[in-house]
């Protein structure tokens, strides 16, 4: 694949079509110079000093008619979207034209101002100054070698590489949206009883999506039902006739934030994007996908949900949010949904520099387990000689009587199987109930699954666990709390498995570790403090009505 360079006007431009270009520049009496010829779409763009074309005017010639109405229908599939050429011709859009006639498109589209073209990765000058124009990572994501497409040292971004390598030597392609969409007036919304604190934060959220301001973090404890909290102000984006994603670190959440999405809007198209779907072509007004896969949409959405925004990846590298952020359209809202928002986020709230909604309970009305913490000597020692460890047993023995499940969350996959001997040499009964869930156990979901119907009493897990699993009658134990894995965000969501089940909203978090930590107390001191805010504004419901009985 080649890209030209031409000189029109005293300004150097890069094309994909150069022919384009020429019948673009015909119209208006301007005589195009083609300079040169290169493999790499980097090398190309470097060359370019500058010119933006004047709106096309008049109808033109025939082939020119043509490209227009090619140009058109390119623009109907593909508005709003931040492509790779390698994502543009693989075929997955229906009726798509061969390359030459893409090229030609997608350049009258350029030329008209319906899309930019950028190289895939920044590569010029200082290698610190090199990026990812589709994911935002910087010089240290940024690998360079050989490249078999342009055949010289290219440069490629290792963050996004999930998504299909993005090289310095082709193109990315942002087809600018359509605008406003079409569509009824009223939306069908069917949704479940809320609790009072669920109300208010409703009424707050939809105060703050009329005074149009950029930001709102929403923090509502586990298990208090914040996804059925954005569905009024997400009914009120799309009877404006906006669109709204919502986006998710994980993909098993994605299929169930869809799943409940359809249920709850009816009448509404809901795209569900993640590694497994094809769904990143179907122009739907409210999308679901996970962080990585919302990297390619591009100025499309008026409101942008973020789930869980404190987890993997966003947790680990905030500039995904760039990526984020690039979804939404001029004007657009972002609304970041956390059980456990960073120091840094509470202080910025603080300063009111971003707008907060705070939901300090579960939507059953129960407060939150507190966790209690026991200091056991050589506990690891004591684990691996198989030696009695009091707490552990009186823990396993209580859940037992209570016919219970368990969580049992350790630090590191290694210590899984040393749990799970101590388990079966101190209390072999509970052997046959005991199963283990890791990063790298391979049948990891089978075990998760017979977990949650009941045929497993005992999991012992990592930190793969901490968040969105519910299972009724549930207690957790944190081994080794004092290890660093176990910072307090950690710890608040770990404990927030406990109490989630109305029919049963107490249960037991214990800490064992033979130190101490801050997390361990930063952990508790916060899940007292929601409970106690939760009790000032009255929404501790369950337990006023059991005092009042």
């Amino acid at each position: 694949m080649e890209f030209a360079i031409y000189r029109v006007r005293e300004c150097t431009r890069v094309t994909l079509a150069f022919e384009v270009d020429r019948g673009f520049w015909k119209i208006y009496g301007e005589e195009v110079r083609k300079v040169q010829t290169f493999s790499s779409f980097g090398q190309a763009f470097r060359r370019v000093d500058g010119g933006v074309p004047p709106p096309l005017a008049g109808e033109g010639e025939e082939v020119i008619r043509g490209w227009e109405r090619l140009a058109h229908s390119l623009h109907l599939r593909l508005e709003g979207r931040a492509l790779t050429w390698d994502e543009l011709r693989s075929g997955e859009w229906d009726d798509s034209p061969d390359e030459e006639r893409l090229r030609q498109g997608i350049q009258w589209l350029i030329l008209t101002g319906r899309a930019t073209l950028l190289p895939g990765v920044e590569a010029t000058g200082a290698a610190l100054r090199r990026r990812c124009n589709r994911c935002g990572a910087g010089a240290d994501r940024i690998r360079t070698g050989p490249c078999a497409r342009c055949g010289g040292g290219c440069a490629w971004c290792d963050r996004c590489v999930i998504l299909g390598r993005n090289r310095a030597c082709m193109p990315l392609v942002l087809v600018e949206p359509l605008g406003t969409r079409t569509g009824e007036p009223k939306v069908e919304m069917r949704l479940p009883a809320l609790s009072l604190a669920q109300q208010d934060a409703v009424e707050k959220c939809l105060n703050w999506l009329e005074e149009e301001r950029e930001m709102l973090l929403v923090w509502a404890v586990t298990g208090s039902g914040k996804t059925e909290m954005m569905f009024p102000a997400i009914r009120k984006v799309l009877e404006q006739k906006g669109r709204v994603v919502w986006i998710s670190p994980r993909r098993e959440v994605v299929t169930e934030v869809a799943r409940r999405m359809r249920r709850a809007f009816p009448g509404t198209e809901v795209a569900e994007v993640h590694g497994e779907t094809g769904e990143i072509r179907e122009n739907r007004p409210l999308t679901v996908a996970t962080v990585q896969q919302s990297l390619r949409y591009y100025r499309r959405f008026r409101l942008a949900v973020v789930d869980e925004a404190d987890a993997f990846p966003l947790r680990e590298d905030s500039r995904w949010f760039s990526g984020i952020r690039r979804t939404l359209i001029d004007g657009g809202q972002q609304v970041y949904l956390t059980a456990t928002p960073p120091s840094s986020w509470k202080r910025r709230v603080r300063r009111g520099k971003v707008d907060s909604v705070t939901v300090p309970v579960r939507f059953h009305g129960h407060p939150l387990p507190v966790p209690k913490r026991y200091r056991v000597g050589g506990l690891w020692r004591k684990l691996k000689r198989g030696a009695s460890v009091p707490r552990l047993e009186s823990f396993l023995e209580g859940v037992s009587a209570e016919k219970g499940q368990a969580f049992l969350f350790v630090p590191r996959i290694s210590d899984t199987n040393l749990v799970l001997d101590w388990v079966g040499l101190r209390m072999p009964g509970l052997k046959p109930v005991v199963g283990v869930a890791t990063g790298k156990h391979e049948q990891r979901r089978d075990t998760i699954r017979a977990f949650m119907e009941g045929g497993l009493r005992i999991l012992v897990t990592t930190t793969i666990l901490e968040r969105g699993v519910t299972v009724p009658r549930c207690h957790v134990l944190v081994v080794g709390a004092d290890h660093p894995v176990f910072d307090r965000a950690a710890l608040i969501q770990i404990a927030g498995r406990v109490g989630r089940d109305p029919a049963w909203p107490r249960g037991e978090v214990w800490f064992l570790s033979m130190v101490s930590t801050e997390a361990q107390t930063g952990a508790i001191r916060e899940i007292r403090s929601l409970n106690r805010y939760a009790e000032k504004r009255g929404y501790l419901s369950a337990k006023r009505n059991a005092t009042e009985s």
